[in-house]
């Protein structure tokens, strides 16, 4: 069976709010050496880790994203410790040696899981692997992806109650849309795209066949509750009752920082006084970049501040969001006017597409 180890939570939750020490000091920093995928091991299958959470297996698997990313979605039983380059990460890892580990990030392109599987290995564990894929292949494989219950209370979600409208009227989750089961495939239209959906309902089969209809209509934040309802419900969590909300009524909500991809195309164009800084790895950057950008990875910037002007707005992009999010908040720390885009940019040479996931 997967160990949560959870004498380690708060110790994580201290870490991720230390976690942009990866790139203040490059001398204790993980990520100082390029990685490519190509550097770890062949890497285990997703279609292989599914079944090892299936059969309950004894390994332990390892999300090495941010907190936040963690957060809104993760593979089932996942363990959140991300890398962030600091030098104690090993630290952090169960203290049996030989115990299984498997680690991913988000993409194929990812360097965070196999770094953290080279620190492992070097910290004397013997049993080590990588989803190369990481979350993307693991979503395009068909398997589910669950949420925090923090982030259903906190976050901003649509979260939909697919069982019949009667349950609703005795108990739910606080703040559900019920959309039964039966009507969902009518009903998908009607959501924002660029929402984060979370469902819920008695049994796995039906959640599960719920998130398989929202990435099949193009939605890519789709999570389930862990355990759905009673899961829910056995957790301590809170509960509601009453009339039931069957429209969905949701606006983004922009986080600390944020730049809208409306401002971020305008400043393209010139439209304002800002300069467009690309943290992708030099290896995303060879591919494409945005024309009018600069380009400084991530793990570089600490040491090539002096590279910026102090009388303009920053505004940062990666791939998805995380690591411009963690790049803003260190500039901002440091007394430039930074914020980051949270969207996706997927570049070939300079014809860029810019979008929210």
């Amino acid at each position: 069976m997967t160990r949560t180890f959870k004498h380690l939570f708060p110790l994580m939750i201290l870490f991720c709010l230390l976690c942009f020490g990866c790139v203040q000091n490059q001398s204790t920093s993980l990520l100082d050496e390029p990685a490519t995928a190509s550097s770890a091991r062949s890497g285990i299958s997703v279609k292989k880790v599914h079944e090892m959470i299936e059969n309950e297996d004894d390994f332990t698997l390892i999300d090495t994203r941010s907190v936040d990313e963690y957060t809104v979605s993760h593979l089932p039983t996942a363990l959140s410790i991300p890398i962030c380059g600091v030098k104690n990460f090993t630290d952090r890892l169960p203290e049996e040696k030989d115990q299984a580990l498997v680690f991913y990030c988000g993409w194929s392109g990812c360097v965070m899981s196999v770094k953290a599987s080279e620190a492992a290995t070097q910290a004397g564990f013997e049993d080590v692997e990588v989803i190369i894929e990481g979350v993307a292949g693991w979503t395009e494989a068909g398997y589910p992806t669950v949420v925090e219950d923090t982030f259903i209370r906190t976050g901003n979600p649509v979260l939909i109650d697919l069982r019949a409208s009667r349950k609703d009227t005795v108990q739910r989750i606080p703040g559900s849309v019920s959309i039964p089961f039966d009507i969902l495939e009518d009903s998908v239209d009607d959501i924002p795209k660029k929402a984060p959906i979370v469902v819920y309902s008695d049994t796995f089969r039906e959640s599960h066949a719920a998130l398989s209809k929202f990435r099949g209509a193009g939605f890519t934040k789709v999570a389930m509750v862990v355990g759905n309802f009673q899961g829910w419900k056995k957790r301590g969590n809170p509960l509601s009752s009453g009339p039931i909300t069957t429209t969905v009524n949701w606006t983004p909500k922009p986080g600390k920082g944020e730049v809208s991809v409306a401002q971020f195309k305008k400043a393209l164009r010139g439209g304002m006084n800002a300069l467009i800084l690309d943290v992708r790895t030099n290896e995303e950057a060879a591919i494409g970049k945005l024309k009018n950008s600069i380009h400084i990875p991530l793990d570089e910037l600490a040491d090539r501040e002096d590279e910026l002007p102090e009388n303009k707005k920053i505004l940062v992009h990666c791939a998805h969001g995380a690591r411009a999010n963690l790049a803003g908040d260190r500039l901002r720390k440091h007394g430039f006017s930074s914020f980051f885009l949270n969207a996706t940019v997927k570049c070939k040479g300079n014809d860029c597409e810019i979008g929210n996931e």
